[in-house]
């Protein structure tokens, strides 16, 4: 998904997503499609070549997210964010996390509340609109061999089957209200410069 076109607001905004099996970039494009009759979007994968790094100070708003590897977002959305710390703080951003630990019930809402935590403390400067986690998938071939055993082993305990987690309407349920919060602040900010 490239830029849209024909759209009655002028406003343009980044949806950014770093992915480890793949599960994110459904998600990430889900997200797109939500806000694409309010705006203009841009969807970019980051990874570990920076120069294919979207600049976000030609947009008006900014959702970013990863999959959760290791209780973080992986490092190349980490590092994106704290490469445009200023750039960010300066207008409206959402972000999201994609992991598995939201299929598994209460513990797992848990874990979702560390990482919801970590990333709103990753950069200090950027106040988040929000930060939300949802479920991903389970496909052990999608995974690296290396990582695959562990995960396996680690997947026994915790009862989870191989599937999709994914909740594609809660997503773009999510896009919507990002979609309405953007569009406050912007109001926002035309009002503050009269």
């Amino acid at each position: 998904m490239g830029r849209e076109e024909n759209h009655s607001s002028n406003k343009k905004v980044l949806v950014l997503f770093s992915t480890g099996t793949g599960s994110t970039t459904r998600i990430a494009e889900t997200i797109a499609r939500g806000l694409q009759d309010t705006a203009e979007i841009t969807l970019k994968e980051i990874d570990l070549n920076r120069q294919s790094w979207p600049d976000p100070s030609g947009f008006d708003a900014v959702i970013a997210g990863s999959a959760i590897r290791y209780d973080r977002w992986l490092q190349p959305m980490s590092e994106y964010v704290k490469s445009f710390e200023m750039e960010l703080a300066s207008k409206p951003v959402s972000f999201f996390f994609s992991c598995l630990s939201l299929a598994g019930g209460q513990a797992g809402q848990n874990s979702a509340r560390k990482y919801e935590s970590w990333i709103r403390k990753l950069v200090p400067a950027i106040r988040p609109v929000d930060v939300r986690g949802f479920a991903g998938t389970l496909n052990y071939k999608a995974m690296p061999l290396w990582v695959r055993m562990p995960f396996r082993a680690a997947m026994l305990i915790t009862g989870l089957r191989q599937g999709d987690y994914r909740n594609l309407s809660e997503i773009q349920d999510w896009a919507s209200g990002q979609s309405r919060a953007f569009s406050r602040a912007w109001q926002t900010d035309v009002q503050n410069a009269r």
